[in-house]
């Protein structure tokens, strides 16, 4: 009985159910899906109206609800791609061998400098960036004033982009 009710009543509205939905989505595949749950949301109400006059502002209602929720799914959905975009590795150039080899010999490059580096400058910026001390952490450890670490970290990563630039490494080649 509750079954015949709904069907009757969807076939009176969709036109109109469908309209709305289509004007308050913003991707029209998504239109029919949305049209899907707000069926759904109307199957599982306790609360539907009796009258006819307030049928179609719920209908409404529930329509607008279901178009919204569904944007804000896409919009998550959309943000999430785009950020796994933005970290994942061009797939073509992650499997070709020759930027893998490139990206070895920077590696090496660098760790190279490193290596010339005078052993106190190396220390400060091993401790910041490998064992990732924060600067209050790199303070107590080297024994001197928080702004002095800074100051310490900013000069060594300074030195470390002029003698990887005398290398021919340019800053766009590192990141």
């Amino acid at each position: 009985m509750i079954a015949d009710e709904i069907h009757e009543l969807l076939d009176r509205h969709r036109p109109w159910l469908l309209r709305v939905i289509q004007a308050r989505t913003t991707l029209a595949s998504a239109v029919e899906d949305v049209y899907s749950e707000v069926l759904l949301a109307i199957a599982k109400s306790d609360h539907r109206p009796r009258d006819d006059s307030s049928l179609a502002p719920w209908l409404c209602k529930i329509a607008i609800r279901q178009s919204a929720l569904a944007n804000r799914t896409a919009m998550r959905r959309d943000r999430l791609n785009k950020d796994y975009a933005h970290q994942s590795p061009d797939s073509s150039a992650a499997n070709d061998p020759i930027f893998w080899l490139m990206d070895q010999e920077r590696r090496d490059l660098v760790r190279q400098v490193l290596h010339e580096m005078e052993p106190e400058v190396r220390g400060v910026l091993l401790a910041k960036f490998v064992e990732k001390l924060t600067y209050p952490q790199l303070a107590q450890r080297l024994g001197v004033a928080e702004h002095v670490v800074q100051y310490r970290v900013a000069q060594a990563k300074k030195r470390l982009r002029q003698m990887l630039t005398q290398r021919g490494i340019d800053q766009e080649d590192l990141s």
